[in-house]
C-alpha cells in the first residue's frame, strides 16, 4: 500500500531531526526514515562517545604537563571501565530519539530507502510518496581493503574497542585520523600515522598544525607522512606494516590497524538515478550531492542537508543549521512563499586532538588567494599565564584582520582550551562584530579567553 506525506526525511541524525520537527511544528505530515539508528551518527558513532573516550586521557596529558610542578602519582586508564561508561552515553539515544519523534507526530520507520522515482520511496514493503523529500543520510567511512586482513576497521570499530591495542597504526591524516590516534596514544598505546600526504589536517592553518606535529611527537607518536601503505601481514608477533616513505622501504609492528583514510556521503544505495539526480562522472556524489544555497538538488523538491550535501562542512552544528533552513524552505515550497539561503559564516571547525586545534573564517592561504586585504597577527599563547600555570608547552594563535575594514576575517588557534576560545571567535565573524568593539571588550581575568585582548 502507498501512502502519502508532505515530507520525507531519509536519515534520523541531527540534520534529519533539524528538518523533520520544524516541518511536523509547522502542520506538514512528516516521515522519516532510518536504515540503522535513530540519532545519527555524532552522538552514536562520532562527536559524543569520542569526546567520553577523551576525557581520561585529557586528564592523563593534563597530569604529565604537571609532573615537575608538585603534582606526583601515575594515572592510568582501565579501557573497559571506560568503554562502559561512554554506552550509558549511546545506549539509550535510538529509543530516546525515536520516541520524540513519535510523541511530535512524526511517523517513523525503519530499513534502506530506496527511489522507485522523483516522489516514491521504498522502505521495507512501504512505499511512500513524498511532496518533498530531505536527503539527511550523513557520512560513511571510505572502505579500504588488503589481501591478507580483508576491509580494515574503521572509526566505528575503534569506537566499540573492549581493550585498547597496546600497539597500533593509524592510516590518514584528517579530522577522525588524529583525533583517535591521540586519543589512543594520550590513553596508553603507541601509535603510528601513516599519511600518502605531505600535511595532516588540510582544513587547518599549517602553523597550528605544525604546532600540533610537535606537541604529538614530543608525547611518544610516530607520525610518519608522505607513507604509502604497501602490504600488511599477519605473523606471530601482530601485523607487520610495510610503508614507502622517501624512495625507502619501513616497517613496523602493530596489534592492529584500523582505516581512518576519510569519509563518503552515504548515498550509494539510495538509487538517486530513479528520483532524478544523475552524476556528472561515475561516484561523483561520494563528496557530496550538488545543491543550491537554498540546499535544493537539481529536482526542487528534493533537498540534501548535512554531511550528504556538497557544502563546506561536514560537522554537526552545520547540519543542524542546514536543516532548519531546509525545513523552512519546504514549509516555504508548501505555502508558495520565498525561499531562504544558508548562510555558513563563521561556522567554527575543531579538531579534538591533544593539544586541540581549532579554526573559523578565512585562513591565510584564502586571503592571499582572493586578494582580501588583511594583515596576519600571531601570537605564542604558551608564554601566556593561563597555559604556563598548566605546565603546557604548546600553544599558538593566528588571526586574518581587516583593519581598513573594522573586520575579523578568521581565526586560528592550537592549544589548551582552544575548542572553546573559537566559539567566541566564530560569534564575531558571524555576527560581524567590528574589530574595534572587540578591541573594546573587557574580559575576566585570568582566564585564556582574557588573551584575547592580545590575539586581536
Amino acid at each position: 500500500m502507498e501512502r502519502t506525506f508532505d515530507v520525507i526525511v531519509i536519515g534520523g541524525g541531527p540534520a534529519g531531526g533539524a528538518v523533520a520537527s520544524p516541518c511536523r511544528e509547522a502542520g506538514l505530515t512528516v516521515a522519516m526514515l532510518e536504515k540503522d539508528a535513530f540519532g545519527g551518527v555524532c552522538p552514536l558513532r562520532g562527536c559524543n562517545p569520542k569526546k567520553v573516550l577523551l576525557g581520561p586521557a585529557e586528564v592523563r596529558t593534563a597530569a604529565s604537563h604537571l609532573a615537575a610542578h608538585g603534582l606526583e602519582g601515575d594515572l592510568r586508564v582501565n579501557w573497559p571501565q571506560l568503554m562502559q561508561f561512554v554506552r550509558t552515553f549511546t545506549r539509550p539515544i535510538p529509543e530516546y530519539a525515536e520516541n520524540a519523534y513519535q510523541n511530535e507526530g512524526i511517523e517513523t520507520f525503519h530499513g534502506a530507502a530506496h527511489f522507485l522515482d522523483a516522489h516514491r520511496v521504498q522502505v521495507g514493503d512501504d512505499v511512500l510518496h513524498g511532496t518533498a523529500i530531505a536527503l539527511c543520510t550523513g557520512r560513511v567511512p571510505r572502505p579500504l581493503a588488503t589481501p591478507d586482513l580483508g576491509l580494515l576497521p574503521t572509526a566505528n570499530a575503534f569506537l566499540e574497542l573492549e581493550t585498547l591495542p597496546r600497539r597500533m597504526a593509524c592510516i590518514g591524516g584528517g579530522v577522525v585520523a588524529v583525533e583517535l590516534a591521540c586519543l589512543a596514544a594520550h590513553a596508553g598505546a603507541t601509535v603510528h600515522v601513516l599519511h600518502r600526504s605531505e600535511r595532516l589536517l588540510r582544513g587547518f592553518d599549517p602553523d597550528c598544525v605544525e604546532a600540533l606535529l610537535g606537541a604529538a611527537r614530543q608525547a611518544g607518536m610516530d607520525i610518519h607522512l608522505e607513507a604509502g601503505v604497501q602490504s600488511i601481514t599477519r605473523t606471530a608477533d601482530g601485523l607487520l606494516v610495510v610503508f614507502e616513505q622517501g624512495g625507502a622501504e619501513h616497517a613496523v609492528m602493530v596489534d592492529a590497524i584500523f582505516n581512518f583514510a576519510g569519509r563518503d556521503a552515504d548515498v550509494a544505495d539510495l538509487n538517486l538515478a530513479a528520483a532524478g539526480l544523475l552524476e556528472e562522472t561515475p561516484g561523483a556524489f561520494r563528496a557530496g550531492i550538488p545543491v543550491s544555497p537554498t540546499l535544493q538538488t537539481a529536482q526542487p523538491h528534493l533537498f540534501a542537508v548535512g554531511d550528504c550535501a556538497a557544502t563546506p562542512f561536514n560537522l554537526t552544528p552545520s547540519a543542524s543549521l542546514e536543516g532548519a533552513v531546509a525545513a523552512a524552505n519546504i514549509i516555504a515550497l508548501h505555502r508558495g512563499q520565498p525561499m531562504q539561503a544558508v548562510d555558513h559564516r563563521g561556522i567554527p571547525s575543531v579538531c579534538f586532538s591533544l593539544p586541540p586545534v581549532a579554526s573559523v573564517g578565512l585562513s591565510q592561504a584564502q586571503a592571499e588567494a582572493e586578494g582580501v586585504p588583511h594583515r596576519v597577527k600571531t601570537y605564542n599563547l604558551a608564554k601566556s599565564f593561563p597555559w604556563k600555570r598548566l605546565g603546557e608547552t604548546t600553544g599558538f594563535s593566528k588571526m586574518i584582520l581587516d583593519e581598513d575594514g573594522d573586520r575579523l576575517l578568521g581565526a586560528h588557534l592550537v592549544g589548551h582550551n582552544a575548542e572553546e576560545m573559537i566559539n567566541t571567535l566564530a560569534l564575531a565573524i558571524r555576527a560581524q562584530v567590528p574589530l574595534s568593539a572587540l578591541r573594546q571588550a573587557v574580559w575576566a581575568y585570568p582566564t585564556c579567553g582574557y588573551y584575547l585582548k592580545y590575539l586581536l
